[in-house]
């Protein structure tokens, strides 16, 4: 699923895989790149970069399976902006804007555990980061944000 390009990528996954490559490993692929037609890093070696995060811990994320029955001590923030609430939103997320989640740190509990999302997961990866440096160590990342939620919880929810 994609636009162009995608037939690339397949066969380079294709290729990976046949070859007895990990996912790490990908993060080193040395891949065809112009500049007028491409970035440097491929989607390719991104897609390595994010599995090597995840695999060392120094990204934690989570499902929507994780959070779907919430213990007392789970506590779900919700990173975007306000006006992102019109569009959707997880029930019980607590709105604590990435832009104002410095400021706002001595409002959270350190022993809760803490799931961020976001719309796709990268401005709550910035907040788990924030969140880490400033001594939280129960915090994970919801993967694919609420465009996850929508897919897998609330068919209603649009992705967007």
């Amino acid at each position: 699923v994609g636009e162009s390009g995608v037939d690339k990528r397949i066969d380079v996954i294709a290729t990976a895989m046949r070859g007895g490559l990990t996912a790490a490993d990908l993060a080193t692929l040395e891949l065809a790149y112009a500049p007028a037609f491409g970035s440097a890093k491929d989607p390719i070696n991104y897609a390595g970069f994010a599995a090597a995060n995840v695999r060392s811990g120094d990204v934690r994320i989570c499902h929507v399976a994780d959070v779907l029955d919430r213990r007392p001590d789970q506590v779900v923030l919700d990173v975007r902006e306000p006006h992102e609430l019109e569009i959707s939103r997880i029930q019980g997320a607590e709105l604590y804007p990435l832009g104002q989640l410095a400021a706002r740190l001595s409002e959270l509990d350190s022993a809760d555990e803490l799931v961020l999302f976001c719309k796709s997961g990268a401005r709550s990866s910035r907040a788990l980061e924030l969140l880490v440096s400033a001594g939280f160590r129960k915090v994970k990342n919801l993967k694919g944000g609420i465009n996850a939620w929508a897919r897998e919880v609330d068919p209603n929810l649009p992705v967007y």
